[in-house]
């Protein structure tokens, strides 16, 4: 829907689909930028005009933006040799991987002593 270089309040209610109550409140709240174009400055009955760019701001600003979950890294199970590889034997390795649910081979045949 093209944008008119000026919008009035209902106008603006058509367009977003919203109650003309609600854009009073945008403006009022100063969300939305608007200018009384009324013969009187406080007037029962302001005569709002809304510039362009000042509708492209208020819907930049309220553009949704995705939520962006942060995914941890999985933690590799702890172990007794983590700081000294001499201590890493054959029974050492062989505890590591069935706390890490891993299905290993030990002698040609799977190990699973779940």
């Amino acid at each position: 829907m093209e944008l008119p270089s000026t919008s009035t309040p209902p106008q603006l209610a058509k367009r977003w689909r919203v109650k003309v109550e609600q854009v009073y409140a945008w403006i009022k709240s100063g969300e939305l930028e608007a200018y009384d174009l009324s013969f009187r400055t406080g007037s029962r009955r302001p005569r709002y005009k809304i510039y362009r760019s000042a509708v492209e701001a208020f819907e930049k600003q309220r553009k949704v933006k995705p939520v962006v979950k942060q995914i941890e890294p999985a933690k590799a199970p702890s172990c007794d040799f983590d700081d000294d590889p001499q201590k890493m034997t054959e029974a050492n390795v062989i505890e590591l991987l069935k706390r890490s649910d891993f299905p290993f081979e030990t002698g040609g045949k799977i190990n699973d002593d779940s």
